[in-house]
């Protein structure tokens, strides 16, 4: 295949936004948000900072995959903008059903060459690893190459949060309740990682109160961001300017040494479980 005519493409649970999604070349697969009984297509009918603002005063707060009529027509209009294939890159099939999604698509699909890599991990590290991707592909790599490179550098990638509210999370089934039930009932507002040995979201610390979980979020970024390797970093968060201003102060020399640092709201499909004021980074490691 010419290695110039494949798309890559990525939903709104790996964090990217439209402007990435133009600045990179990336295709973009909308997930819907619920508020109440109202259902909105992600980042066109709601944007971040209108879902932040209105999500504490509604019981229901779900998100959901886009349908399989909705994929398989964005692919129909991928082979009319005259590609012969496409990377689809997907958050963690433990945290959402993206991949299974696209894997079931596939079998149908013969005249369109699908290779599709599960990031393990969930939010920014899926805008990293797109951005990547896109380098890769300017490099003048095929499908095949770029897949096979993306899938292998999985474990090269992290991402820690705070959430300040482990309620989302919980009713989203993203972390155990009994966890979350503790967690709200002692103030513990734990820093959060994705385990990309098993796709999962994982308790990394349990830290009492705003300022701790904060200072403990900065000391394990610290640990495990290493300026003497190539890497990306986004700092992101969840209608929380305050704070992630903070962070980025404190990671002010690692934002320095990064080949690519960007900053983001969270989509609100992310926002739907990580709740109001969430904040975290995410890393990529490019050696």
């Amino acid at each position: 295949m010419n290695q110039a005519r494949f798309a890559i493409v990525v939903d709104t649970s790996t964090n990217v936004n439209f402007e990435l999604a133009e600045k990179y070349d990336l295709e973009l697969l909308l997930y819907n948000v619920q508020l109440g009984d109202k259902t909105y297509v992600d980042l066109v009918e709601i944007t971040s900072r209108e879902f932040f603002e209105q999500m504490d005063q509604y019981d229901q707060v779900l998100s959901g995959i886009p349908s399989p009529a909705y994929v398989s027509e964005r692919i129909e209009t991928l082979k009319e903008k005259g590609y012969e294939g496409a990377l689809f890159i997907t958050t963690s099939r433990q945290l959402t059903g993206m991949y299974e999604l696209l894997n079931l698509i596939k079998r149908d699909v013969t005249d369109f060459q699908m290779e599709i890599v599960d990031d393990q991990s969930v939010g920014a590290v899926g805008v990293l690893t797109a951005i990547w991707a896109s380098h890769l592909r300017n490099e003048h790599m095929t499908l095949d190459q770029v897949a096979q490179i993306i899938q292998n550098k999985v474990p090269d990638s992290g991402v820690y949060a705070v959430f300040r509210t482990l309620k989302y999370v919980v009713k989203g089934g993203r972390l155990n309740k009994l966890a979350g039930a503790i967690g709200s009932l002692l103030n513990i507002q734990p820093v959060l990682k994705a385990d990309v040995s098993t796709g999962e979201l994982d308790i990394q610390k349990r830290v009492r109160g705003v300022k701790r979980s904060f200072q403990e979020l900065v000391k394990v970024l610290e640990e495990e961001l290493d300026p003497t390797r190539p890497y990306y970093l986004s700092l992101f968060a969840g209608g929380n300017d305050k704070e992630l201003a903070q962070l980025k102060e404190q990671l002010a020399p690692y934002i320095e040494a990064s080949q690519l640092y960007i900053e983001l709201d969270l989509t609100p499909v992310l926002g739907v479980h990580g709740g109001p004021k969430s904040l975290g980074a995410a890393y990529y490691y490019l050696d």
